[in-house]
């Protein structure tokens, strides 16, 4: 959920660690069944986790693409939690860096690989996996369809993905939506809109499963822990790295802001690949 900036910047280091902490040792958003939940931002996250992985439902052996695999927290679990195999694809250096060193350490290395791969030039042949997921990386592609489509040539016939993406789930107005701009561009995002997925997956090639806005359950909360977490390391961040603490403190600011907007959501996309 961090701004998107060069890898070799020790910003970027900085901000994407600071991150994993905020979010419980993940890189994505955490889900709460309601206001009284009182789950941790660890378990909350880690439930964003099951969702998906129960919407995969790979059987044991299965080899599952992970599409954005960032610290590979989710890969981890899923190894541990469904016995598959998982290949994780990302495009930034420093991720992949995490990746490798948590998939050593928990002892993976067999089930898990961890590569730099642009998810739209795939060396990957044709048929090759069971199942993908891709959670909080599409939102920086330019065309849904294309990419879609790449990873349903990989996918063996009747083989799942599953999207978990921010994405706009009602028009803007003309103030929200220069807002939005200069947020996405900010973190370097194209959102979806949430009535425009059916016909992309469609285009894709593959056949609509499930799409399901789940956004109140998400959004507010984990922003504010972002911002809450901004705020406290923004000092920090500044001394050891360089990063203005007014610009650390802004991510944040613009985090909560975002989550605010009643147009602002979050949708788990399932898709199949027809037999």
């Amino acid at each position: 959920m961090t701004t998107q900036v060069d890898d070799i910047n020790p910003q970027y280091a900085a901000l994407t660690e600071a991150s994993i902490v905020i979010l419980g040792g993940n890189m994505h958003v955490g889900y709460w069944e309601n206001d009284e939940d009182n789950a941790s931002m660890a378990e909350a996250t880690n439930r964003m986790t099951d969702m998906m992985l129960d919407r995969v439902n790979p059987l044991p052996g299965q080899r599952l693409l992970d599409v954005g695999c960032g610290n590979a927290a989710p890969a981890v679990r899923a190894v541990r939690t469904k016995g598959v195999s998982v290949v994780g694809i990302d495009i930034g250096a420093y991720q992949l860096k995490l990746a490798q060193e948590r998939v050593t350490a928990e002892g993976l290395d067999d089930v898990i690989t961890v590569q730099h791969t642009d998810v739209n030039a795939m060396p990957f042949e044709d048929e090759s996996f069971d199942h993908a997921w891709s959670s909080e990386c599409l939102i920086h592609v330019a065309d849904w369809s294309a990419t879609l489509a790449q990873i349903a040539r990989v996918l063996k016939p009747g083989g799942r993905l599953v999207v978990a993406d921010c994405v706009e789930r009602a028009p803007v107005d003309a103030p929200t939506r220069e807002f939005l701009d200069a947020y996405y561009a900010s973190v370097r995002c194209q959102y979806n809109k949430l009535s425009e997925i059916p016909a992309k997956v469609e285009n894709a090639g593959l056949e609509l499963v499930e799409l399901v806005e789940i956004g109140d359950h998400i959004l507010e909360r984990t922003m504010q822990a972002v911002d809450d977490g901004f705020r406290s390391m923004a000092e920090r961040i500044e001394a050891d790295y360089g990063m203005p603490a007014e610009v650390t403190e802004k991510i944040g600011v613009d985090a909560v802001r975002f989550s605010k907007i009643p147009e602002s959501g979050y949708a788990i996309v399932v898709a199949q690949k027809p037999l």
